[in-house]
Protein backbone atom coordinates (compact mmCIF):
# COMPACT_ATOMS: atom_id res chain seq x y z
CA UNK A 1 0.00 0.00 0.00
CA UNK A 2 1.84 3.60 -1.05
CA UNK A 3 0.82 6.78 1.64
CA UNK A 4 1.67 9.91 0.21
CA UNK A 5 2.64 11.93 3.46
CA UNK A 6 3.91 15.71 3.86
CA UNK A 7 5.04 15.69 7.64
CA UNK A 8 6.90 18.84 9.19
CA UNK A 9 9.04 17.02 12.35
CA UNK A 10 7.83 13.75 12.58
CA UNK A 11 9.20 12.33 15.41
CA UNK A 12 11.57 9.09 14.92
CA UNK A 13 9.07 6.18 15.49
CA UNK A 14 7.22 8.09 12.64
CA UNK A 15 10.10 8.45 10.40
CA UNK A 16 11.72 4.61 10.82
CA UNK A 17 8.44 3.48 9.34
CA UNK A 18 9.10 5.35 5.73
CA UNK A 19 10.24 3.56 2.81
CA UNK A 20 11.72 6.63 1.06
CA UNK A 21 11.80 10.25 1.49
CA UNK A 22 11.57 13.03 -0.51
CA UNK A 23 12.95 16.04 1.02
CA UNK A 24 12.23 20.29 -0.88
CA UNK A 25 14.00 23.36 0.11
CA UNK A 26 12.60 26.55 -1.54
CA UNK A 27 10.75 24.33 -4.14
CA UNK A 28 14.14 22.19 -4.89
CA UNK A 29 14.39 18.66 -4.47
CA UNK A 30 17.47 18.61 -1.82
CA UNK A 31 16.85 14.68 -1.56
CA UNK A 32 14.75 12.01 -3.10
CA UNK A 33 15.37 8.00 -2.15
CA UNK A 34 15.17 5.27 0.06
CA UNK A 35 14.76 6.44 4.25
CA UNK A 36 18.03 3.93 5.22
CA UNK A 37 20.27 5.82 2.50
CA UNK A 38 19.07 9.58 3.52
CA UNK A 39 21.72 9.88 6.84
CA UNK A 40 24.69 8.75 4.32
CA UNK A 41 24.15 11.18 1.57
CA UNK A 42 24.06 13.80 3.81
CA UNK A 43 27.22 12.82 5.77
CA UNK A 44 29.13 12.34 2.35
CA UNK A 45 27.78 16.13 1.90
CA UNK A 46 29.17 17.16 5.21
CA UNK A 47 26.65 16.63 7.72
CA UNK A 48 26.86 14.36 10.21
CA UNK A 49 23.96 13.40 12.32
CA UNK A 50 25.29 11.83 15.44
CA UNK A 51 23.60 8.72 16.78
CA UNK A 52 20.62 9.18 19.13
CA UNK A 53 19.77 12.70 17.15
CA UNK A 54 16.37 12.58 15.26
CA UNK A 55 17.26 12.29 11.39
CA UNK A 56 13.80 14.10 11.12
CA UNK A 57 14.89 17.27 13.39
CA UNK A 58 18.55 16.85 11.90
CA UNK A 59 17.44 16.87 8.10
CA UNK A 60 14.96 19.89 8.72
CA UNK A 61 17.82 21.45 10.63
CA UNK A 62 20.32 21.03 7.46
CA UNK A 63 18.11 22.07 4.90
CA UNK A 64 16.97 25.38 6.69
CA UNK A 65 21.16 26.09 6.27
CA UNK A 66 21.62 26.45 10.17
CA UNK A 67 18.55 29.30 10.81
CA UNK A 68 17.37 28.62 13.93
CA UNK A 69 18.98 26.52 15.46
CA UNK A 70 19.69 25.42 19.00
CA UNK A 71 23.42 24.91 19.87
CA UNK A 72 23.15 21.35 20.28
CA UNK A 73 22.15 20.76 16.94
CA UNK A 74 23.94 23.85 15.32
CA UNK A 75 27.34 21.47 16.65
CA UNK A 76 26.26 18.64 14.54
CA UNK A 77 26.32 20.61 11.27
CA UNK A 78 29.70 21.91 11.66
CA UNK A 79 31.30 21.32 8.69
CA UNK A 80 35.43 20.89 9.72
CA UNK A 81 35.04 23.29 12.78
CA UNK A 82 32.88 26.36 10.44
CA UNK A 83 29.66 26.36 8.93
CA UNK A 84 29.41 25.99 5.23
CA UNK A 85 26.21 26.74 3.57
CA UNK A 86 25.83 24.88 0.16
CA UNK A 87 23.45 24.45 -2.76
CA UNK A 88 21.78 20.97 -1.88
CA UNK A 89 19.46 21.25 -4.75
CA UNK A 90 22.77 21.05 -6.86
CA UNK A 91 24.52 18.66 -4.58
CA UNK A 92 21.14 16.61 -5.48
CA UNK A 93 20.99 17.24 -8.98
CA UNK A 94 24.59 15.94 -9.24
CA UNK A 95 24.32 12.98 -7.20
CA UNK A 96 23.50 9.28 -7.64
CA UNK A 97 19.80 9.50 -6.21
CA UNK A 98 19.36 12.20 -8.63
CA UNK A 99 20.24 10.00 -11.16
CA UNK A 100 18.62 6.56 -9.95
CA UNK A 101 15.10 8.71 -9.66
CA UNK A 102 15.65 10.21 -13.17
CA UNK A 103 16.06 6.24 -14.29
CA UNK A 104 12.81 5.32 -12.31
CA UNK A 105 10.85 8.21 -14.42
CA UNK A 106 12.44 7.47 -17.78
CA UNK A 107 11.28 4.11 -17.63
CA UNK A 108 7.72 5.06 -16.37
CA UNK A 109 7.81 7.36 -19.27
CA UNK A 110 8.94 4.60 -21.77
CA UNK A 111 6.56 2.29 -20.56
CA UNK A 112 3.58 4.99 -20.89
CA UNK A 113 4.42 5.65 -24.60
CA UNK A 114 4.55 1.77 -25.24
CA UNK A 115 1.04 1.60 -24.02
CA UNK A 116 0.47 4.90 -25.73
CA UNK A 117 0.89 2.40 -29.34
CA UNK A 118 -1.07 -0.38 -28.28
CA UNK A 119 0.94 -2.30 -25.74
CA UNK A 120 -0.95 -3.27 -22.09
CA UNK A 121 0.28 -1.12 -19.38
CA UNK A 122 0.01 -4.12 -16.96
CA UNK A 123 3.78 -5.02 -17.21
CA UNK A 124 4.34 -1.82 -15.20
CA UNK A 125 5.37 -3.04 -12.19
CA UNK A 126 6.80 -1.48 -9.68
CA UNK A 127 8.05 -2.42 -6.35
CA UNK A 128 4.81 -1.45 -4.78
CA UNK A 129 1.49 -2.72 -3.83
CA UNK A 130 -0.37 0.06 -5.43
CA UNK A 131 0.30 1.13 -9.00
CA UNK A 132 0.99 3.83 -10.09
CA UNK A 133 -2.13 5.50 -11.35
CA UNK A 134 -4.13 4.23 -8.33
CA UNK A 135 -2.06 6.31 -6.44
CA UNK A 136 -2.13 9.80 -8.57
CA UNK A 137 -5.80 9.14 -8.79
CA UNK A 138 -5.99 9.25 -4.88
CA UNK A 139 -3.74 12.14 -4.88
CA UNK A 140 -5.81 14.13 -6.99
CA UNK A 141 -8.98 13.64 -5.30
CA UNK A 142 -7.52 14.35 -1.72
CA UNK A 143 -6.23 17.58 -3.39
CA UNK A 144 -9.45 18.37 -4.71
CA UNK A 145 -11.40 17.46 -1.62
CA UNK A 146 -8.76 19.69 0.58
Amino acid sequence: RIIVVSIHQPRYSIYKQFDSLTLLSQGNMVYHGAIKETLPYFTNLGYFCEEHDNPADFLLDVINQCEGLTSATANLLAIESEMVPIDMSDSYLKSRECGDTRREYDRIIERLEKNERGVRFSGLRGKYATNFFWQLFIVMIRSIVN
